[in-house]
Parts: C-alpha cells; structure tokens; sequence
C-alpha cells in the first residue's frame, strides 16, 4: 500500500512539473509581466521592457488592441511595402513535448514592413512613399492627432470639432471655431457647396492663400497702405500698413455681395455672366446694355443709366443719368439742368459752372463762374433754352 501511495505522488508531481513547465514557455501579451525579450510575442513586435510585455520601439509603434499587435505611428518611416490590403507573418513556440504551435497575425494596412518593428500602420492609414522613403500616412479624409497614434474622421464645413485638435478638413480650408468647423475669416468668406472649401469675397482677406482662394474672376492682392490718425496732443501720425485682399481682375465688376461678374464690354457666355448690378446683359457674347436706345454707359461707375424721358423705377432697374431723377415713373432733369440730344442732362444758363459742366448743345459755356452764351453776340432764348441769333434791319 505505501508503493501504491508513493508512485501516485510521484504521477502528481511529475504533472505538476510539466504543467509549469508549460506556462512558462507561453508567449505573452502585450502588457503581460515578462523576464527576458523572448518571453513576449515577438511577431507582434512586442519586447520585455521593464519586466512588462511593450512595443519593441515606443517611439514609433503604438500597440493595437484590435489588431493585437504594434503598429507605425503617423510620420513614422515604414521602409518595406508589400502589394495587398492584407499582409501576415508567423511565429512558433514548442511545449514540452516537442509540439510545435504556429501562430497567424494579419494586418489591414498594405505595409509590412521588417526594419520598424511592428506589423504596419495603425488603422486608416496607409505606408505611401514620399521623396524617396515609405511614411505612414492618414488615409483619405483622415487626419491624424498630435501622438500620431490615431487617424479620425474629418470634420466637415459645420460639424463639431475640438479647439484643441487639428480635426478639420484642411483641403477645405476651414478652421475649428466655437466648436464648428468654419471659414477662418468669418465674413470675410463663404463656404462653396459645391467645390467644398472656403473662398473670400470680393474685398474680403485673402492672406493666407491655401485657405482663403478669391471667388472666381478676382485675385488676391498685396498692397502698401498709408494710414494716419492724429494722437490726443494734436500730432498728426502716419504709417503703413500691408493689406492683402481679393480684388476683382480687370474686365469684371464687384457686386455688393463680394462677386465679381462681367464689366461693360468684357467677353460673356452662360458660364461667364454680366454684372446684373450694373444692369448689363450678354449681347453678342459682350458685356452691354439691354437697352441701348434707352440706356448708356456711365463712364465713371460702368454701370448702364436711364436716359432722360425712359420709363424708370427708384426701386429697381437702371438709375436715371446723372443731374436726373425719376419723377412719376420717368426721368427727368433736376432743377437748373437742361436736356441735350442724347438724352442726359447739363447745367442750365446763368448756373454756377466749372469748366465743361454747361449745356454746349444749347450754346452755353462756363463764363466767369456761370453758364451763358459762348459768344457775346448771341442771346439766351428761354423758350427754346438755346443761345440764338439778333436778327439785325437797317432804317430805309
């Protein structure tokens, strides 16, 4: 009976040995405590650092719990690519008994490279060669945060972003603001639906060009300013100042919303429309008035003005030419100006002048600060508000 005792102690010991034996050869997890390197799972590209299970190269790889092994940080080189969206490496481990294990890791990334040490770049990214070298990179519409150690979601024109983090779609142009993704010059820009990024007016900042593009037609600009302003002690100062801005190209007009359309006689088509502020039309693939019987150019403005006589609305349509207004739905000349032959409006005789201010068609030029006859024989006829003629007859 002792034999029988002393053999089944034996069995239990020898057991218990070999079932140590066996948890010590186990490869270990990330996090798991370790003794030497090869206790953690080196295809994971895990090392024992400090007596712990980590990644062999902190600085560069970051441990995945999806992926179950580290990965290359954003920025980071990944110098061997393989072709693929899947790559996987193997490992074995014996027991005891001479039983070999063999262990699979897969990685969705398309490197895998050997010289890094970890199984690719972390998830939504990918290695792409720049100047020479493989990095890891966020993939499209990815950003990275400060670590390197994630790719978010982008945020879109309007969407909820965190001040602290660069979460906002850069090819956009927009900035984190309040909480929302926005145009970084406020009223300066306006977001394009359709092109998907931020564009400054007409007039609006244009200083930083990579996020603030001119609306079509227009180019933004640098220009010296001199500005003055006089101090509490009455000392008039004057400085200088560099203001970079979008400004219409030639040729275009800016409306009052920050647009630039097509000025009087510049080159037209559906795609590239008039000025309808200025109350142009495109005519004969040109820049003109709708109206030319009825309506001229103003030199000054570019703008298309109602001539004296035309139907017109202080509401909406053309302005009246200048010296005129619309009086009962017509235009009419203001007091102390005279209708001309092509419809527009002079100052009348005996009106206070500067030089070429005065109706010549009626005669008149600026004499000594006042409208009256341009020859001294002539007289000012009222009736037809035009300098006339003294019919002359000899006595018989």
């Amino acid at each position: 009976m002792h034999r029988v005792l002393v053999i089944s102690l034996l069995t239990f010991s020898t057991f218990i040995f070999i079932i140590d034996i066996s948890s010590t050869l186990a490869i270990k997890s990330y996090g798991d405590s370790c003794n030497k390197r090869k206790d953690c799972d080196s295809s994971a590209g895990l090392t024992c650092l400090k007596n712990s299970c980590q990644c062999s190269r902190p600085e560069s790889n970051v441990y995945s719990e999806s992926a179950k092994a580290c990965l290359i940080r954003i920025g980071r080189r990944c110098d061997e690519v393989k072709n693929g969206t899947t790559s996987s490496s193997s490992s074995s481990s014996s027991d005891a008994d001479g039983n070999t294990t063999e262990f699979q890791h897969e990685s969705s990334t398309t490197a895998q490279p050997s010289s890094s040490g970890g199984l690719g770049c972390i998830e939504n990214a990918d290695c792409k060669k720049l100047r020479a070298r493989h990095w890891c990179q966020c993939r499209e519409n990815f950003i990275p945060n400060a670590e390197g150690t994630e790719c978010r979601s982008m945020a879109k024109y309007g969407e909820f972003c965190d001040e602290n983090e660069d979460q906002c779609d850069r090819l956009s142009g927009t900035v984190c603001l309040d909480g929302n993704c926005q145009c970084p010059f406020a009223d300066h820009q306006y977001f394009d639906q359709y092109e998907g990024i931020c564009k400054s007016f007409a007039g609006g900042n244009c200083s930083i060009p990579k996020m603030s593009p001119c609306v079509p037609n227009a180019e933004c600009v640098s220009a010296q300013v001199r500005m003055g302003y006089t101090t509490e002690k009455g000392i008039k100062k004057i400085h200088t100042k560099t203001v970079t801005q979008c400004l219409c190209k030639s040729g275009y007009s800016q409306t009052s919303n920050g647009f630039c359309f097509g000025a009087y006689m510049t080159s037209c088509s559906s795609k590239q429309p008039c000025s309808s502020e200025d109350h142009l039309a495109c005519v004969d693939g040109k820049c003109k008035c709708r109206n030319p019987l009825h309506e001229m150019v103003d030199e000054n403005t570019g703008s298309c003005m109602a001539l004296v006589g035309t139907v017109c609305d202080s509401r909406r349509g053309p302005r009246c030419v200048e010296n005129a207004e619309c009086i009962d739905g017509h235009c009419e000349c203001n007091g102390g100006y005279s209708i001309t032959p092509k419809k527009t409006c002079l100052l009348d005789y005996k009106e206070p002048c500067t030089p070429n201010s005065c109706n010549n068609y009626s005669g008149l030029a600026c004499i000594k600060g006042k409208c009256d006859c341009f020859d001294s024989y002539l007289l000012y006829d009222v009736s037809t508000k035009a300098c006339v003629g003294v019919s002359s007859s000899s006595d018989e």
